[in-house]
């Protein structure tokens, strides 16, 4: 009798000791889990707090001048849009980028490829998204898509560099958004030239592609080389100055950069928004098409 008891009592104290290890587990699974979402938030709120500090707050009459300037002059400029100390933090990324990748052309594409950089933090900023949005509401006059950005950053050296220097094109969305970082001060600097004579835009994409194949030969090419270094038939040239931000119609505007020195650096950080022909069939066998499908299916995600 005792020992039907003693069991008794063992089964019903381990019931009480199971209970009650359910009971602790699923309160250490709560904390941890309020602990990773305090975690996530306050990443968040700490890359969000950076951002906001890394780049200056435009009000709506401010991005307005930037379209206006756009479309009067080609491009629209923000001075001093990065610090001082973030562009020489960035040109410090990119030498060490460049020096691994042999001192030769070296491109960054998305932002995995910058990541721990301001290029890393801009991207994820819902203020620099949100003026991304606007400079193309402003301009298209219609609301943004729900897109992420596409970036890029371009570092030519070398003789490799020399190779990417005068190819003239229209970019694959409508705004496009530049930030130097390494200029040259001297020799061939590699300034961005353009042409005030704009494409309209085209809904049928095949028109587009149709437009991209005769601006990509040899003839036309040579041709738009000899306007852009006379500056004649509308081309123009810009300075360009690390810590500025850049923006013009990259879609509708031929445009490309001058040689730059092969033993200097000229670096640039692109980002575009507004693909016109996300959803098109045909856009599926072109170009960045996986990048463009991951950037649409992430910013779908997010909306």
């Amino acid at each position: 009798m005792g020992d039907i008891n003693e069991k008794i009592v063992s089964g019903y104290s381990k019931k009480l000791i199971s209970r009650k290890y359910k009971q602790e587990l699923v309160g250490k699974m709560v904390a941890d889990s309020d602990v990773r979402s305090k975690a996530v938030n306050v990443h968040a709120e700490t890359v969000g707090a950076s951002a906001a500090s890394l780049m200056p707050e435009l009000s709506e009459t401010q991005i307005e001048q930037i379209v206006a300037d756009i479309n009067r002059s080609g491009y629209g400029v923000v001075e001093n849009f990065l610090s001082p100390q973030t562009v020489s933090s960035l040109q410090d990324f990119i030498s060490t980028s460049v020096e691994r990748g042999g001192n030769q052309y070296l491109g960054l594409i998305g932002k995995e490829a910058v990541q721990s950089t301001a290029l890393e933090m801009l991207s994820d900023s819902p203020a620099f998204n949100r003026l991304m949005h606007r400079v193309y509401e402003f301009g298209m006059k219609k609301p943004a898509p729900s897109q992420s950005l596409y970036q890029v950053v371009r570092c030519l050296k070398g003789e490799s560099g020399l190779v990417h220097s005068y190819y003239f094109h229209y970019d694959s969305y409508i705004v496009t958004a530049l930030i130097p970082i390494h200029i040259p001060t001297s020799g061939q600097t590699g300034d961005l030239v353009m042409s005030l004579k704009r494409r309209p835009f085209r809904s049928s994409y095949v028109r587009n592609l149709v437009d991209k194949v005769l601006i990509n030969n040899k003839f036309t090419q040579k041709m738009l080389k000899g306007f852009a270094i006379s500056e004649t038939h509308g081309f123009r040239k810009v300075k360009m100055i690390p810590g500025n931000i850049y923006f013009f119609w990259g879609y509708n505007t031929v445009h490309a950069n001058e040689p730059c020195d092969i033993n200097q650096i000229r670096a640039t950080a692109l980002f575009h928004f507004g693909d016109p022909y996300t959803n098109v069939g045909l856009r599926k066998i072109t170009g960045r098409a996986q990048i463009r499908a991951e950037a649409a299916a992430e910013a779908a995600v997010e909306a």
